[in-house]
C-alpha cells in the first residue's frame, strides 16, 4: 500500500507538485498547446490533497498577480483568475487591503499577503519534490526565502532576496528540472555527508523561491 508523501496515511489520490491549477487549461491556450502533460504527481491522503483546493487557488492568485510573471502567468490572470472572480466576486477578497500603487513606473496594486498560508504551500511543494525523487519523507524543518514585493514583507525582503540569490548561485550547475519550464522548474542539491537540502523553485519565469534545510538539529519526526 502506498502512503501519503506528507504523512503515513494511506494514499487516496495523487497530488500534483506544484498544484495543477498553476498550469493553464487547454481552453485558455492556442490550439495545440498543452501544459498539463507529464506533470509531477505523488501519492496523497485526503488531508494533503482533496481538502486544500482553496490553498492551491490562493497560491495561484498570488503568483499570477505578481508583476514579474511571464506572458503565461499574465494569461492565467486574464483568463482563469478573471473568470473565477466574475463567477464568484467574493474571491476578490483574496487580495486583502488592496491599494493602488505605482511600482517601477507601472500602475498596479499592493495588498496584504498571508505569509503563513503561502509558506505552507511552498513547504508542501518542496517536500513533494523530495518525495518524488527519493520516495521517502523529508523529516526536517524547511526554511523558505519568498522575496515577494509587498509592504508587509519589507523588513525581511532584502534578506530573502539575498538568500534566494545565494541559492541560485549554489545551484547554478544543477539541471533545471520540470516538463513545463515556462510555468515551473526547479534545481536541487543534497549534502553527501549528512542530511541537507537546497532547492530553488521558479514560477512563471519571474518568481524565485528558495528552500533550505540543514537536516541536523531541526528534525521534526514524521512530516505532518
Amino acid at each position: 500500500m502506498e502512503h501519503c508523501y506528507m504523512c503515513n496515511e494511506p494514499r487516496v489520490s495523487d497530488e500534483h507538485i506544484p498544484p495543477q491549477c498553476l498550469f493553464p487549461e487547454p481552453k485558455d491556450l492556442p490550439p495545440g498547446l498543452d501544459f498539463r502533460k507529464n506533470l509531477i504527481t505523488v501519492p496523497s491522503c485526503a488531508e494533503h490533497n482533496l481538502r486544500k483546493s482553496g490553498a492551491d487557488e490562493y497560491l495561484l492568485f498570488l503568483l499570477v498577480a505578481n508583476i514579474n510573471v511571464n506572458s503565461i502567468g499574465l494569461n492565467q490572470w486574464r483568463t482563469k483568475i478573471r473568470r473565477a472572480m466574475l463567477k464568484r466576486p467574493s474571491k476578490k477578497g483574496i487580495f486583502k487591503n488592496l491599494q493602488p500603487i505605482n511600482f517601477q513606473g507601472i500602475n498596479t496594486g499592493a495588498y496584504s499577503i498571508d505569509f503563513e498560508r503561502l509558506s505552507r504551500q511552498f513547504d508542501l511543494i518542496s517536500r513533494g519534490i523530495y518525495f518524488y525523487h527519493f520516495r521517502e519523507h523529508w523529516a526536517y524543518e524547511i526554511n523558505l526565502a519568498i522575496p515577494l514585493a509587498s509592504e508587509q514583507a519589507q523588513k525581511h525582503s532584502q534578506a530573502m532576496v539575498e538568500t534566494a540569490q545565494h541559492v541560485t548561485w549554489f545551484l547554478k550547475t544543477e539541471p533545471k528540472l520540470g516538463e513545463n519550464k515556462e510555468i515551473f522548474y526547479y534545481q536541487y542539491k543534497l549534502r553527501t555527508d549528512s542530511p541537507g537540502l537546497a532547492l530553488r523553485m521558479v514560477f512563471y519565469d519571474g518568481i524565485e523561491v528558495a528552500a533550505i534545510s540543514s537536516g541536523n538539529s531541526d528534525k521534526i519526526g514524521q512530516a505532518a
